[in-house]
């Protein structure tokens, strides 16, 4: 956490970039309970607070117990090679490394990109786009930044909710702010049955007028749960009122669930 201190607060706050408190990074990885075979992934990763307890917690509960004397190699073996984070702000992602490194070796899939841009993800040279692809992902959390909204075209109209859900229906909206994107960009990473915790304004949830966010969602996935957060949470940030939603994709053979 102390590495979170070399970011400025305001300009986190500028961004929308609140650092997810430890007690709600812990609760979100227990109830997604990431298991050694799977992949994970943070697409909004900041200082990787969820990747190092999902780290901390496969390394306790299931390659320690394991392994013996030798479960430090299998854990930093599984952090190269299952965990997997984003953020579009290089310090950040340089942040993120150093954090990584220190809890078990883990940077090698930290990327400096932003999740929701196509455009970004051209032409790159470093095996991001064979590394991370769409429907590949067993388990992913993250607290996506709330504030700001996209306007380019060439972003939203890459993405469903931008249509309302339905591109067939409804006409682009000219502006949607990144965490309903964020929504949409999360589920596609997700393989069928795959799992997710993602830290949601309020309104989302129960706004009259983000109902077609709701459907999108229901359509998508299972909800697993929602957990309210108290309103001063992030209340050094935003005065934000944001619940942790737990989904589930849809599989189209059924639903299994072996948590």
């Amino acid at each position: 956490a102390a590495f979170e201190h070399m970011i400025n607060p305001e300009q986190k706050a500028d961004k929308g970039q609140f650092f997810t408190p430890r007690p709600i990074v812990r609760m979100a990885v227990k109830m997604l309970n990431p298991k050694p075979y799977e992949l994970a992934i943070d697409p909004a990763c900041g200082p990787c607070g969820f990747m190092i307890h999902t780290l901390r917690w496969v390394a306790e509960k299931y390659i320690r117990p394991k392994y013996g004397i030798e479960w430090e190699a299998y854990r930093t073996d599984y952090a190269r090679s299952n965990l997997f984070a984003i953020d579009f702000d290089s310090r950040l992602v340089k942040v993120a490394k150093a954090m990584m490194l220190i809890a078990g070796d883990g940077r090698t899939h930290v990327y400096k990109v932003n999740s929701l841009d196509p455009r970004e993800w051209r032409n790159r040279t470093d095996g991001l786009l064979s590394v991370i692809t769409d429907g590949k992902f067993d388990v992913l959390m993250t607290n996506p930044p709330f504030a700001g909204k996209i306007e380019q075209p060439e972003i939203l109209g890459t993405f469903d909710l931008a249509y309302k859900g339905d591109p067939a229906k409804h006409k682009r909206l000219n502006r949607l702010t990144r965490d309903v994107l964020f929504i949409e960009r999360c589920l596609r990473f997700l393989k069928p049955s795959g799992r997710m915790a993602i830290v949601l304004p309020q309104g989302n949830l129960n706004n009259t007028n983000a109902e077609y966010i709701r459907r999108f969602v229901m359509d998508k996935a299972r909800i697993l749960a929602v957990v309210g957060m108290h309103v001063n949470t992030f209340k050094r940030f935003t005065g934000t009122k944001t619940s942790v939603v737990f989904l589930q994709k849809w599989h189209p053979e059924g639903m299994k669930l072996d948590n």
